[in-house]
């Protein structure tokens, strides 16, 4: 497995405990649909303004990302202010979106198939799906799905490493805390810390 790809979902070793009936075949048409307009835009290895732009609709309709902000900085969300609130969120969304745009750029013609699904409960579930890369090689993606409001919307992204699932939103919020209590609490360096990374991926 290449070394981006591990790079990008390093995370810790909590999981989500799965393993109830089949889950809403809606959950699975969901993530199907977002992951074929995923794949198809990157087709033609052309990564341009529109491409970039495509990708990041794609994501914002599938991702909520706002709620993964919160979750990410877990009691703190409740000392902020809306306006502090909102610079967190837009500096977070900012972050996530070209982290998916660096990991799509390193792959031409993936495809992501869709291979199984489990409920938690009612209102969230857990799809399983396959990416085959260019060359072959095979990836395991799990997306944790809520249904809310009349949608859904993904809240986690766990890849397979060496028999473990490893989520993505567990790992930031564990290095985000980290940040935030080496400051007493400073929701302001995390922000910092996170448009650094976002130059770093833009450069």
């Amino acid at each position: 497995m290449s070394k981006f790809l591990k790079t990008s979902f390093y995370c810790l070793s909590s999981v989500y405990l799965i393993g109830f009936a089949n889950a809403d075949s809606k959950s699975e048409n969901y993530i199907k649909t977002a992951a074929l307009e995923i794949s198809n835009a990157s087709v033609s290895g052309i990564y341009d303004e529109v491409w970039r732009l495509n990708l990041n609709e794609t994501v914002n309709n599938l991702v909520d990302f706002d709620l993964m902000a919160r979750f990410s900085i877990g009691r703190h969300v409740r000392s902020l202010s809306q306006l502090e609130l909102d610079k967190y969120t837009a500096t977070y969304r900012k972050y996530a979106l070209i982290t998916f745009e660096q990991y799509f750029k390193q792959y031409e013609n993936f495809s992501i198939e869709i291979v199984g699904s489990v409920d938690l409960t009612e209102r969230d579930s857990v799809v399983s799906s396959r990416v085959t890369l260019g060359d072959g090689e095979e990836v395991d993606l799990k997306w944790r799905v809520l249904y809310r409001n009349g949608v859904h919307k993904v809240v986690d992204i766990a890849i397979e490493l060496e028999g473990s699932q490893l989520w993505l939103a567990i790992e930031q919020r564990s290095q985000f805390l980290a940040i935030i209590n080496s400051q007493e609490g400073a929701v302001d360096d995390l922000i910092a810390v996170l448009q650094e990374r976002i130059t770093e991926l833009r450069s």
